[in-house]
């Protein structure tokens, strides 16, 4: 065998019994053999197994690598295959050296600019100058794979598509055989695995017919579509337990030629209800606003009417929704109203509502009609669109006439009232100065000649006389203090409420120890709620809880421990404010007569005063919009409650 244009020692011989015509055939032989050899598409490589070295090379491998066939033969088994595949490749080697195995395939060869190109090798054991060789054929099938890899990917991602559909998808043959299908169309058909897994066409096209309730018109609509197999259709399949199908079909296509039919159904139960029910309810709402009193109308971007009720048509003095229709709404709108309504419907174009507009229209008899409109901008067909709610206002309109003309008699006659009121108030002043200054000068009299009479003639006045004297000094001196109270209990309930936030537990602080500094010998226990404030007259809040924490003070006088608490309470949505003691309390049977004007339950020996403070209480707490009440047990302590007003309490906290 020769090698670039040398003879090859393993092709001719010196043995003499080798005559001329046997060395020309085997020369023949040899030119035969380098021919196919270096002619070869495939790469051929012959290697030693021992030494693994490459021996042979034809042109076909040295270009495959990107060498020259000197270069070739310089390089061994581990400079043509990565390191990292190198002991598959050696492993296979050695299987084709020992004849285990004639193929390999995906070997991996590294070329000479580093790329990496794959073959399968068909290896022959051959000898070679007396020793064993490996001829090996590389085919390089880097193409292939890329294209079976293209492939496989590609029919990966159609069966994941596939797969991935929520529409129910069957792939038939031009027979109608079954070829693919997913499991979206077993879950829509309620198909069971062991069906599917027969793949048996009857078998399955019996389950499918007997879920229809017209099976028979899809059965003969699926032959018309095997026997026109060009043709693509659409159908609705209505089934007997209430689901409605949406069915498509189309012919498969390859290359150029119908192969098949792909069927695809689509669950549409729930669009097509929500389309019936949407239907219904447009029915319902059309015969909703045609019935109301209200009207309404759609405008385009310019204001011309696209659709309204009859209501609105009436307001307009038309008698159709024809005379309307593709009409501005200036033209029924009166003059002095144009421009202010051409201004609403460009500022609800571009601010998207406008409330409460008034306007007026005018009909074709010329009657104006008072208009309140309300609307805003809706999308509707790709387009912006106008939705105005319009009502008649001229019953309103009468009625604030009405109500105008009778606010302003009601203000004239409470101005007149509060004339008459005021004069009142200042007459009964009047009255009680000069009721104060008239008595007392009698009184003065009373007690200044009973005191007379007793310095005068003391010694001559049985003891008896005496105390008679001292009785009519006394009533003289209680007399004095209840024309006080009630000339006080007359400027306080007449005075004006000055309104402010009041800190009320501060004021609580101030009258406790006001009255302490005026009951030295007094050790009272004093607990004020911290923190209350309460909006209202500060003046005569102080009068409230001078007669309140002053009564709680008088009535803990027999008490050995004297308690008394001022704090506020909730109850339901109002602010309860309470005074409370440990003292004498009282009983409930006579509750009621507690707040009325000199009404005691106590003698003027067991506890002194006049019976005026809690009516003064009364009276302040009800002019501040409040309600005042007591509760007790005899021996136990009372507690007096008063509330104020949400606008009045709503600054309380704690």
């Amino acid at each position: 065998m020769e090698r670039k244009g040398k003879r090859s020692n393993s092709a001719c011989s010196s043995d003499e019994g080798f005559d001329s015509a046997t060395f020309n055939a085997l020369r023949e032989s040899e030119e035969r053999f380098r021919t196919i050899f270096e002619s070869a598409m495939d790469g051929i490589l012959v290697a030693d197994i021992e030494r693994k070295k490459f021996l042979l090379s034809n042109k076909a491998f040295a270009e495959m690598l990107g060498y020259d066939e000197e270069q070739i033969l310089q390089l061994w088994i581990e400079d043509i295959h990565p390191k990292q595949d190198l002991p598959r490749v050696m492993h296979e080697f050695e299987r084709q050296a020992a004849g285990d195995t004639a193929v390999a395939v995906n070997i991996p060869v590294r070329c000479k600019d580093g790329s990496v190109s794959i073959c399968d090798v068909n290896a022959t054991l051959i000898t070679l100058h007396g020793k064993k060789c490996l001829m090996g054929i590389f085919r390089d099938v880097s193409m292939r794979k890329k294209l079976e890899t293209g492939m496989a990917d590609s029919i990966s991602l159609l069966q994941a598509t596939i797969e991935a559909s929520t529409d129910g998808l069957l792939v038939v043959d031009r027979q109608g055989k079954t070829k693919i299908f997913n499991q979206s169309f077993l879950d829509l058909w309620h198909i069971p695995n062991e069906i599917a897994k027969q793949r048996d066409d009857d078998v399955m096209l019996t389950f499918v017919l007997d879920q229809l309730v017209k099976p028979e018109i899809f059965l003969a609509r699926v032959r018309e579509l095997y026997a026109k197999p060009d043709e693509e259709s659409y159908d609705i399949l209505d089934f007997k337990d209430g689901r409605i199908f949406e069915r498509y079909s189309q012919p498969q296509y390859l290359n150029n030629e119908i192969v098949g039919r792909v069927w695809g159904f689509r669950d549409m139960t729930t669009r097509i209800r929500a389309e019936q029910a949407l239907r219904t309810s447009e029915d319902r709402y059309r015969s909703l606003i045609e019935t109301t009193g209200t009207g309404y109308v759609i405008l385009d971007e310019e204001g011309l009417v696209l659709d309204a009720n009859a209501e609105y048509v009436r307001m307009t003095g038309r008698q159709s929704l024809l005379d309307i229709r593709n009409r501005n709404v200036l033209v029924w709108t009166a003059a002095v109203d144009k421009e202010k309504n051409a201004k609403a419907v460009e500022k609800c174009m571009r601010e998207g509502s406008i409330r409460n507009l008034e306007i007026h229209y005018v009909n074709v008899a010329g009657q104006v009609i008072p208009i309140e409109v309300n609307a805003t901008v809706v999308e509707s067909g790709g387009k912006r669109k106008i939705l105005s709610i319009c009502r008649d206002i001229t019953e309103r309109k009468q009625n604030e006439d009405k109500i105008r003309r009778m606010n302003e008699d009601l203000e004239r006659r409470v101005l007149e009232r509060t004339a008459q009121l005021d004069a009142v108030n200042k007459e009964l002043e009047s009255f009680a100065y000069s009721v104060s200054h008239d008595l007392r000068a009698p009184l003065r009299g009373i007690d200044g000649f009973s005191l007379a009479i007793q310095e005068d003639f003391g010694r001559q006045l049985p003891r008896e006389a005496h105390e008679y004297l001292g009785r009519i000094r006394n009533a003289a001196v209680r007399m004095g203090l209840l024309i006080d109270d009630m000339l006080a209990l007359s400027r306080l309930t007449s005075r004006q409420i000055n309104m402010e936030k009041v800190d009320i537990s501060g004021l609580a602080a101030e009258v406790c120890d006001e009255i302490a500094r005026n009951t030295p010998d007094r050790s009272v226990k004093r607990i004020i709620m911290p923190g209350l404030t309460v909006y209202g007259d500060k003046n005569l809040l102080r009068v409230v809880l001078e007669n309140l924490l002053g009564n709680a003070w008088k009535f803990t006088r027999h008490t050995a421990k004297p308690r008394i608490e001022f704090g506020c309470k909730q109850e339901n949505d109002r602010k309860v404010f309470f005074v409370k003691d440990n003292g004498v309390g009282f009983d409930m049977a006579y509750a009621k007569k507690l707040f009325g004007a000199f009404q005691r339950l106590h003698t003027e020996e067991e506890f002194k005063g006049t019976g005026i403070g809690l009516a003064t209480v009364q009276r302040l707490i009800r002019r501040h919009g409040g309600q005042v009440w007591a509760e007790a047990v005899i021996n136990k302590g009372a507690t007096f409650y008063f509330s104020l007003p949400a606008e009045i309490s709503r600054g309380v906290t704690s």
